[in-house]
């Protein structure tokens, strides 16, 4: 499995326990299958020193709760998902989830060079409590539909929590 590390066998374990408790928890609430209502990319603000406004993105995240959006996909908009290092992005995740959510879904995008960083970013999110991801395939990458489902697919079985696929047709050349 292209997902699993070979020296992560303990983590993929854990992962599995995690997905395992996220799977009983849509059995017993069926409505957590699916999102409804609106969501809203949030861009992320950075400071002039250009570290990431906490501050400022709490406010935009509360914004949003007080006029009804359903849920939020943080690290998407501007391609600051692929712009903050893993550190950053640690402590985006960490930070994010500690946000009041007034009742709104939490969707983080998940975009790597790799299957395997992806699936690591994705369980990152599980972990910190994120309702779910929004992964596409590796930038610059132009698979076929084909290979570009079973890399959903691959991340799809590791994953302990929803999936959301993004789609530019025009910049991956998907959907012949």
């Amino acid at each position: 499995m292209h997902c699993q590390h070979p020296k992560s066998r303990k983590k993929y374990n854990s992962m599995t326990d995690q997905k395992a408790q996220r799977s009983q928890k849509f059995i017993t609430n069926p409505q957590l299958e699916r999102f409804t209502g609106s969501f809203v990319g949030i861009v992320t603000p950075f400071n002039e020193d250009q570290t990431i406004n906490y501050d400022r993105l709490h406010d935009l995240v509360a914004f949003q709760a007080v006029n009804g959006t359903k849920g939020v996909n943080f690290l998407a908009i501007g391609g600051e998902g692929s712009a903050v290092s893993r550190a950053e992005r640690s402590e985006f995740l960490r930070i994010t989830s500690q946000f009041d959510r007034a009742g709104m879904t939490f969707v983080y995008a998940c975009i790597g060079n790799s299957t395997l960083d992806v699936c690591t970013m994705v369980e990152e999110v599980a972990t910190v409590g994120g309702d779910a991801a929004m992964i596409m395939v590796p930038p610059n990458i132009a698979p076929s539909d084909q290979d570009a489902e079973i890399y959903f697919e691959e991340i799809a079985r590791s994953s302990a929590i929803p999936l959301g696929i993004f789609n530019n047709p025009a910049r991956l050349i998907t959907d012949h």
